[in-house]
């Protein structure tokens, strides 16, 4: 391992700061390290997320087989299933078998 890590004035001071606030000394280390190692990272993830952009901007669009109103008509749908869901939530914590309905073990 070759570092090129140099303890300066600076730094003494600050891991001292750190140190009267509760925070170890060791975690502010750990943490310049991996940020080092992120660093390093970057330039090869940027490639890689330039990359992934062109291959998505290459892609053909997705077409719905039910059309463009089929999104629509489904979130419709969806918004009624879930509120028939709560209503009948509410009914059975209102009626007078929720202890035998709403008890340990059971599943709704």
């Amino acid at each position: 391992l070759n570092s090129r890590f140099r303890v300066t004035f600076a730094m003494i001071l600050q891991l001292k700061c750190f140190g009267q606030s509760g925070v170890r000394i060791e975690d502010v280390l750990e943490s310049s390290f991996l940020e080092n190692a992120r660093a390093q990272r970057r330039p090869a993830v940027q490639r890689n997320l330039t990359q992934k952009c062109e291959e998505l901007e290459k892609l053909q669009p997705v077409e719905c087989i039910f059309g463009t109103a089929g999104i629509g008509e489904y979130a419709v749908w969806e918004t009624a299933a879930r509120s028939l869901g709560v209503e009948l939530h509410d009914r059975l914590h209102q009626s007078k078998a929720r202890e035998k309905i709403f008890c340990p073990g059971r599943m709704l």
